[in-house]
């Protein structure tokens, strides 16, 4: 009798049995580590929505003070002030001069990025433009400010020797 010299072909699969395997496991990893990072982002994003500005200032020779600005609105859902005869808004959108700068000082103290404008690069130009309005909104809750709001930050910002 004869031997039969048969020959089995071997199946895709079992030719890349390992190349397969470690790809697919390469790609749930990468899918779970994805998923992962895309949650915390989203996480994050919801804490800083829902988290309130820490307005603490570290003044030298002093141990770490907290200061509230003296205008932050209530949550009544108003964002502008209430005029009467003798606080009108004096500084909105589109106003120039010392005032504004007051004002932009008074963000920096709290943190906010105006960008590489003005004298000093650090954004306080005397120009309430686009940076200043997002700024103002985000940090004290308004963009149309009276005397009193500029003087209340006046004496703030000496206060903290700024």
């Amino acid at each position: 009798m004869k031997s039969a010299n048969i020959q089995v072909k071997s199946t895709f699969f079992q030719r890349n049995k390992m190349p397969i395997l470690i790809g697919g496991a390469v790609v749930v990893i990468g899918g779970a580590v994805l998923t992962y990072f895309l949650l915390n982002k989203k996480k994050e994003e919801e804490k800083k929505t829902n988290s309130t500005t820490d307005y603490s200032v570290s003044i030298p020779g002093t141990s770490t003070a907290s200061i509230t600005p003296p205008y932050l609105p209530t949550r009544s859902g108003t964002t502008t002030p209430t005029r009467s005869s003798s606080s009108k808004a004096v500084v909105k959108y589109g106003s120039r001069g010392s005032l504004v700068r007051v004002l932009q000082r008074y963000l920096k103290v709290l943190g906010a990025d105006l960008g590489k404008f003005g004298a000093k690069r650090d954004g306080v130009d005397g120009v309430f433009g686009g940076k200043t309005s997002r700024a103002a909104k985000s940090k004290l809750g308004k963009t149309v400010f009276t005397t009193a709001d500029i003087e209340k930050m006046k004496q703030t910002l000496k206060t903290l020797g700024k």
